[in-house]
């Protein structure tokens, strides 16, 4: 019975040939062609599965990598801000010494202004 659906044509080893000819038998397919059209189809369904089974894995792994820079940059941000508040408490006491030795001094000084009393 002719059919509308493409055709292929191809030359098999021996011992494939047996291994579609008890497929065949094995799963009650009419004609080699059916047997070999579901071969066909198993094999790219189980590609596409792998596929997305790897793209799954990638993920998982990026996700993975993902937390420890995450986890590097809390730190990183942990320590700088740390820092800062070292920083800030220095400065803090120093400012506070210029003005206590400030208003030690006989002269005052006048911002913004360049005359001194």
């Amino acid at each position: 019975m002719p059919t509308s659906r493409p055709r292929l044509t191809v030359y098999l080893d021996e011992a494939v040939y047996e291994q579609l000819i008890e497929y065949q038998e094995n799963l009650g397919f009419k004609t080699l062609s059916k047997a070999a059209n579901e071969v066909l189809k198993e094999y790219f369904d189980m590609l596409a599965v792998r596929e997305k089974e790897e793209e799954k894995e990638t993920l998982a792994n990026v996700k993975r990598e993902l937390g420890v820079i995450r986890s590097e940059f809390d730190q990183r941000i942990e320590a700088l801000e740390e820092k800062l508040r070292r920083l800030e408490r220095r400065m803090s006491a120093r400012i506070s010494n210029c003005y206590r030795n400030l208003s030690k001094c006989k002269y005052s000084i006048v911002f913004f202004d360049t005359q001194l009393s």
